[in-house]
């Protein structure tokens, strides 16, 4: 998968357009990155991919998403 791909994958689940393989991607690298990285991996990796702009927002977003479900 391209950053570019990927970039434009973050912004459509950040607007709620994401289609179903868009989801799917963001959804997996969050959880990856939650059980298996530490935060400094995780903002490298978000440089490199090119959404160190909004990864705060994605974690942010993730959180919420797993709270609601927990209730």
């Amino acid at each position: 998968m391209e950053n570019i791909e990927f970039s434009a994958a973050v912004d459509a689940y950040l607007a709620n357009t994401a289609n179903k393989w868009q989801k799917f991607m963001v959804e997996d690298y969050c959880h990856y990155c939650r059980y298996n990285c530490d935060i400094s991996e995780v903002v490298e990796d978000a440089k490199a991919k090119g959404i160190s702009d909004r990864i705060m927002q994605l974690i942010a977003r993730m959180w919420d998403d797993s709270k609601g479900q927990q209730s």
